[in-house]
C-alpha cells in the first residue's frame, strides 16, 4: 500500500523540489524567490511525499490575524503516483489544522487561468468554494479566481 505523508521543509528542500519541477531557468528563479519570500514571512511550508518521492509542496501566508492565503505546487508527473485522493485529503487536513492552530477564520486560494480547470477542481475537492473572478489580476492581464474555505 502506498503511503502519503507531509513534513515541514527547509529552504534546501524547497530548492531541491523546485529542481524536480523542471522549470525553465527564469521560472525557477521566480519560484525560488517566491519560496524564499514565503519562508522569510514565517510561512508554514510542507512537502507531501508519496513513499519517499516529493510530489507536492504547499504552505500558507498570513494575510491578517484571521486570514491565510494557501498555495500549492505539484510536480508535473505527480499524477503517475496515483495519489490524488490521499493527497487531497491530506491537503484538506493541513488547511484545517493550520486554521485551528493559528486561529484563522478563513483560508483562501487564488487559481490563475494558466493553472486551469484541473487545479480549480482540485482546490474545490480540498474544500474551497468559488467566490469570484479577479479580472486582469495576473501580470499578463489574465484573470484569476478566488476560492475561500471557512473552517
Amino acid at each position: 500500500m502506498t503511503t502519503v505523508h507531509a513534513e515541514p521543509c527547509t529552504l534546501r528542500e524547497i530548492i531541491a523540489f523546485v529542481d524536480v519541477l523542471r522549470l525553465e531557468p527564469a521560472e525557477a528563479v521566480r519560484v525560488t524567490n517566491y519560496f524564499d519570500s514565503m519562508l522569510a514571512q514565517g510561512v508554514r511550508t510542507r512537502i507531501v511525499y508519496c513513499e519517499t518521492e516529493p510530489i507536492v509542496i504547499t504552505g500558507a501566508l498570513q494575510l491578517s490575524p484571521v486570514v491565510c492565503q494557501c498555495w500549492v505546487h505539484a510536480r508535473p508527473d505527480a499524477a503517475k503516483f496515483g495519489f490524488t485522493g490521499s493527497v487531497t485529503r491530506m491537503l484538506r487536513r493541513l488547511v484545517l489544522d493550520l486554521c485551528k492552530d493559528f486561529g484563522y477564520h478563513r483560508a483562501q486560494a487564488i487559481v490563475t487561468e494558466a493553472e486551469g480547470k484541473v487545479v480549480m477542481r482540485w482546490v474545490e475537492a480540498i474544500g474551497f468554494k468559488f467566490e469570484g473572478e479577479l479580472k486582469q489580476f495576473c501580470p499578463d492581464k489574465t484573470s484569476a479566481y478566488m476560492y475561500g474555505l471557512i473552517p
